[in-house]
């Protein structure tokens, strides 16, 4: 019998919010301009309404 080796996943990482961007809220419309870049490990979600808001088109 001959064993299958397993791949290891990389998941993607989500980029940081650019400095300039926008973001909006799909339920109440609030929108948010970025004025500083975030010198986080991890990606952070900002969050309206209980959800994460996203970029503005």
């Amino acid at each position: 019998m001959v064993k299958k080796s397993k791949k290891a996943v990389h998941k993607k990482a989500k980029k940081a919010i650019a400095k300039g961007s926008e973001l909006s809220c799909n339920e109440c419309g609030l929108r948010v301009a970025v004025v500083s870049d975030c010198d986080c490990v991890d990606p952070c979600d900002v969050m309206c309404c209980g959800e994460p808001m996203s970029l503005a088109c």
